[in-house]
């Protein structure tokens, strides 16, 4: 269906498909309607045709007006594709986080993270060789307990490739234990931190609790392994014996070590023997001597103590 529209100059309909033929549009008309009722039409009108016969007179005029008019356009493309660009590396910058943004943020979490575990060690240099932002060496009582890798993204997307990318790292540096502080969560986080395939996401602001978090794992499970370690040595320090118990049993050694214990005890069942046999042989030569002593008390009695008895009695007389 046709639109129609008024003529400004004659109030007549014209339909929208003639307006078009013309190179008009409705807010053209609109305008030209507007300039009417403000009573500038006709002095416009005068001054376009006027200007239009001085051009055809004055080709030169034109030239320069054409020339006025493609530098002013080339300019403004030139502009509009300068600001497009802009925009578009603005956006990219903000995507996958500004360089100078990232870097200062990178130097303010190793400060935060130093100052959170100072006997730990913090190197951000990596961060400049394609490698990951800050590499953490875990230290207990000045033995390396393991490694940490901290990836920072100051961004206002969050993508999976920083997943992938924190997951090189640390196969690169030997660890299974990875961190991304970000200032975008993942859309499906329900809260400040969420693991992802062994890789803790945190929010940038929350990463020194992440860090301690993540050093305890770390720590914890080098001693359960170290435990675990010295279990299995033990079992096999066990084995190793009875191994050799069975060696021994198996090629008669046992046998031999029965029989040398057994001549042992009959050896010294023997000196037993012969040690009560001495005993009770001196047991009774000092019984036979008792015997004397006792026969000799009384013939000493029988034969002297009457003696001295009457003696004592005269004396007394």
């Amino acid at each position: 269906m046709e639109i129609l529209e008024k003529c400004p100059f004659c109030e007549h309909d014209i339909t929208s498909g003639t307006l078009e033929g013309l190179g008009l549009s409705h807010e053209t008309v609109e305008e030209v309607r507007r300039l009417r009722e403000e009573g500038k039409l006709t002095q416009l009108v005068f001054l376009a045709v006027k200007i239009v016969r001085t051009v055809q007179d004055n080709p030169q005029w034109v030239k320069e007006l054409l020339d006025e008019q493609s530098t002013k356009l080339s300019s403004d493309l030139r502009d509009s594709f300068d600001d497009g660009k802009s925009q578009i590396l603005k956006e990219l910058h903000e995507l996958m986080g500004s360089p100078q943004r990232g870097k200062i943020q990178e130097v303010s979490i190793t400060k935060r993270l130093k100052t959170a575990v100072p006997n730990d060690a913090f190197n951000p240099e990596n961060s400049t060789r394609k490698g990951e932002d800050i590499e953490c060496t875990v230290l207990e009582n000045n033995d390396v307990a393991g490694t940490i890798v901290v990836e920072s993204k100051n961004v206002k997307s969050w993508s999976r490739s920083f997943i992938e990318q924190v997951k090189q790292y640390m196969s690169k540096r030997g660890t299974e234990f990875g961190i991304v502080a970000t200032t975008a969560m993942p859309g499906d986080a329900l809260s400040h931190s969420v693991m992802i395939d062994g890789v803790l996401v945190v929010k940038a602001d929350s990463v020194e609790f992440a860090y301690l978090f993540m050093r305890e794992y770390l720590t914890t499970k080098a001693q359960l392994e170290r435990d675990y370690q010295s279990k299995i040595s033990q079992l096999k320090l066990g084995e190793e014996v009875i191994q050799e118990l069975r060696n021994v049993i198996n090629s008669g050694g046992l046998n031999q070590i029965i029989a040398a214990v057994t001549a042992d005890i009959d050896n010294i069942d023997s000196l037993v023997n012969s040690t009560l046999d001495y005993i009770q042989t001196f047991a009774n030569r000092v019984k036979k001597k008792t015997g004397q002593i006792r026969s000799q008390v009384s013939k000493l009695m029988s034969d002297h103590i009457e003696v001295i008895r009457a003696k004592l009695e005269s004396k007394t007389v």
